[in-house]
């Protein structure tokens, strides 16, 4: 295992949270992380990072898996994933 690079995940329009990204077997990292900020209400999304013909990783382009269509009551996030939520 060899370390490659260092891909951001960062977005102008919202903040990225509690990612998890995890390699296949032909070493192509795939992530799922939650997502909202500013419009966006709370959402989940994945994205896989594929490498370039390079080497190099590419940018993370999420896809939203589930829409968020509330904000928490508070300024917290946590239980917010429930069924009764989204």
């Amino acid at each position: 295992m060899t370390y490659q690079a260092r891909p951001l995940l960062w977005n102008p329009n919202f903040a990225v949270l509690y990612a998890y990204a995890s390699p296949n077997e032909r070493g192509q990292l795939g992530l799922i992380a939650t997502f909202g900020g500013a419009e966006i209400e709370p959402s989940i999304g994945a994205s896989i990072n594929l490498v370039n013909d390079n080497g190099k990783l590419s940018s993370w382009d999420l896809t939203p898996l589930i829409n968020g269509t509330h904000v928490p009551t508070e300024n917290e996030w946590g239980g917010l994933f429930n069924s009764k939520n989204l």
